[in-house]
Formats: C-alpha cells, sequence, structure tokens
C-alpha cells in the first residue's frame, strides 16, 4: 500500500515535469524585443539582424 502510494506521487512529479519542460522550445530565435521579463530555450538564443532592445529597457 505504501509503495503504491509513492509511485503516485513519483508518477505525479514525473509528467508536471515532463509537461513544464515541453513548454520550452529547444531554439529560439528573436527579431525584435516585445518586452519579455524572460527569454528561454533549451539549446539556444539567436539574437537576428537588426535585434536591438529600446534604451532604458534591462
Amino acid at each position: 500500500m505504501r509503495l503504491r502510494y509513492f509511485g503516485s506521487i513519483f508518477l505525479a512529479l514525473f509528467l508536471v515535469r515532463s509537461i513544464a519542460s515541453a513548454q520550452v522550445p529547444q531554439d529560439t530565435p528573436l527579431i525584435a524585443y516585445t518586452g519579455q521579463n524572460e527569454i528561454t530555450a533549451k539549446r539556444s538564443i539567436t539574437l537576428k539582424p537588426g535585434f536591438h532592445i529600446p534604451a532604458g529597457k534591462n
């Protein structure tokens, strides 16, 4: 009974982690800054020619 309970918890945590990581793209090419607080990618972030961030933004 106890093993089944811990197995269920493990499975639930694994599924939540899988769903969350599926939302992050492998590669993120950016042409313009559109006010994102965070830019993420699993593999690479590419800033395309002409990319710039307006003055006063971080």
